[in-house]
């Protein structure tokens, strides 16, 4: 849904889609595509009815009813991102916990060392600070 400049401001989306005969020619561009490098099939969003503004974009389905069906689906969209991005940051903190603990340097794991125990309680801190904070 992110369009260059626009970021996930729907309504300022520029890609735009002309019919012509029994197709439709596209003429823009997208940033941010989500898994986009392993895509087989791509949706594209396109501006069909420039007069309409927000409601003159297509998605799939009824002409000009685009903007409506991603307005419905967005904050699914960025829950399930957020989710994500939590998921993962709580596993790279518990790798490089165990990885300060094996890593040894002088004699010791670098996970003693007095600074790197400060970084790590402090990311750890951090985590703490989602809404959910029992993991």
């Amino acid at each position: 849904m992110t369009g260059p400049g626009g970021g996930s401001d729907l309504a300022a989306l520029r890609t735009t889609a002309v019919r012509e005969s029994d197709t439709w020619v596209l003429n823009g561009s997208k940033t941010f595509i989500t898994t986009g490098y392993s895509a087989d099939l791509v949706v594209v969003a396109a501006r069909t009815s420039l007069e309409r503004k927000a409601h003159g974009i297509t998605l799939i389905g009824e002409v000009d009813r685009g903007f409506v069906h991603m307005m419905e689906r967005l904050p699914q969209e960025r829950l399930g991102g957020a989710v994500a991005n939590l998921a993962h940051a709580a596993q790279i903190l518990a790798e490089t916990i165990e990885y300060t603990k094996q890593r040894k340097a002088f004699g010791q794991a670098i996970g003693s060392f007095q600074c790197h125990k400060f970084l790590l309680w402090l990311r750890a801190r951090l985590a703490l600070q989602r809404p959910d904070s029992s993991g």
